[in-house]
């Protein structure tokens, strides 16, 4: 199961504030979880801060991608009514209902979408890392990765694990169009380099395959493309063309 919170945040922050809000959560759970947690190579929560210009405030987007994350996070997080960060404390203004999901739920929609266009919004930096280096370009190689190996750490039930599937789905979809801006991302005492933006993705799939990338895309808007996402990096929203 997955579950997804929206907060909304009385401070205007800036997007690496993430990685700060990521760790003043992980203070509201058992030390000696947190520390389990964080050394981990696959974090079962992805999060990311986003501005709204209308109503002047942040909004801190939280994914839990797992069961045991909800059970771990969700008491913590339904109950958070100020957050103290070391430039002062952020009151939590609203709340939206929390949301809740299953895989079973991403296959099913998956299935009833027929685009054969999507576009990927990363609203939060995002970047890669191939053979030792940082990459800034959100090649589909690299975005199918990230997805792919997220969901095989986080669904058991329905694994992605055929090769010849999964190149065959890499020949068969392809970046049309993009808008994208370098940046930084400022994590401790390092400047990530990565980008933001948008990225428009047409495929040209058989129907299972199709469907198989729907639902990896669809999977996106949950546990984020690339490197960092629990730390606030890699925030995506996909919409269908």
């Amino acid at each position: 199961m997955i579950t997804t919170y929206q907060l909304e945040l009385s401070a205007r922050l800036m997007p690496s504030d993430g990685y700060k809000l990521y760790a003043w959560l992980l203070t509201q759970i058992p030390s000696d979880v947190a520390e389990a947690l964080h050394s981990q190579q696959d974090h079962p929560i992805s999060q990311f801060v986003t501005f709204d210009k209308e109503k002047d405030t942040s909004i801190w987007n939280i994914h839990l991608l797992s069961t045991e994350a909800s059970a771990l996070f969700a008491p913590a997080i339904e109950s958070i009514e100020t957050i103290s960060l070391h430039t002062g404390e952020i009151s939590v203004v609203s709340k939206q209902p929390k949301t809740e999901i299953q895989f079973e739920d991403i296959i099913r929609q998956a299935r009833q979408t027929t685009s054969l266009c999507t576009e990927i919004q990363f609203r939060s930096a995002a970047s890669f890392k191939q053979n030792g280096r940082y990459v800034i370009f959100p090649q589909e190689k690299l975005i199918l990765q990230s997805l792919v190996n997220r969901w095989n750490s986080f669904c058991e039930e329905y694994p992605l694990c055929d090769p010849d599937a999964l190149c065959m789905l890499e020949s068969g979809i392809y970046i049309r169009d993009y808008a994208l801006k370098s940046v930084r991302y400022h994590l401790k005492n390092v400047y990530i380099p990565a980008f933001v933006g948008k990225v428009t993705l047409d495929s040209r799939l058989p129907v299972p395959l199709a469907e198989l990338w729907h639902a990896i895309l669809l999977w996106a808007d949950y546990s984020g493309i690339g490197i960092k996402t629990a730390l606030g990096m890699g925030g995506a929203n996909v919409r269908f063309l």
